[in-house]
């Protein structure tokens, strides 16, 4: 898992929001890091608007009961391997019980190409291509992580998916402040409720919720949707 917060692998939650300063690990050796800013520039009619917590893919029945929401960064290896193993049987899962799956991109500070993938993954999902996208940056990110060419080698894996060349670039070009500021809400609304590190699959059922963090399986979601539904 990649902590949020410091380099051990199970952190006490340590957050000054005030300061705007994280840790951020996978692995190893990621050092201290100022997280984005999402303050607004400005005052009056130069205010920047904040986007909202936003999922940047959501399958399934928008009024269901069960959600299934996963708080993953796309440089993470672990929400890598989360993706490689799980994602197919997840799926499956979420359409068996005729559920929800949301899923929230979070840019680990000590992640800085995190903004290259998901500002790709969001401009492929503009021309309705999320989840082929989060497919092949997941399935590759050892061909982009930490490469000074991220940004290029992104736009290449993405592009097989876009039906429009030049809107792609445009949005790859211009999206990059709005998806930063999306990260770092996101980074802090995942924190607000209780996600320690990425992956975090939050499981909800009727308003009821459990947080599973690490690699979950589909199974243990499984379990988790069961005991949830047997406590309501």
């Amino acid at each position: 898992m990649t902590d949020l917060l410091r380099h051990d692998r199970r952190p006490p939650l340590r957050a000054c929001l005030a300061a705007a300063i994280f840790a951020a690990a996978c692995g190893s050796g990621d050092a201290d890091a100022p997280a984005p800013s999402d303050t607004p520039a400005g005052t009056g009619d130069d205010a920047i608007a904040l986007p909202a917590v936003t999922p940047g893919f959501v399958a399934g029945d928008p009024e269901a009961g069960v959600v299934i929401q996963e708080w993953a960064d796309f440089q993470c290896p672990f929400c890598a391997r989360h993706y490689t193993e799980n994602h197919e049987a997840i799926e499956a899962l979420v359409e068996e019980v005729g559920g929800r799956f949301e899923y929230y991109e979070i840019g680990s500070p000590g992640h800085p190409e995190s903004l290259d993938a998901t500002v790709a993954a969001r401009c492929a999902g503009a021309q309705g291509a999320y989840a082929d996208a989060r497919r092949v940056i997941y399935e590759n990110q050892a061909s982009w992580s930490g490469s000074l060419e991220a940004d290029t080698i992104l736009r290449a894996l993405v592009l097989p998916f876009a039906a429009d060349t030049a809107e792609l670039d445009d949005c790859l070009a211009n999206q990059r402040l709005t998806v930063g500021r999306i990260l770092n809400r996101n980074l802090r609304a995942a924190m607000g409720q209780g996600v320690r590190s990425t992956p975090t699959t939050i499981v909800e059922v009727d308003g009821a919720r459990t947080a599973l963090p690490g690699v979950t399986s589909a199974e243990a979601i499984r379990a988790a949707v069961d005991s949830l539904r047997g406590a309501s």
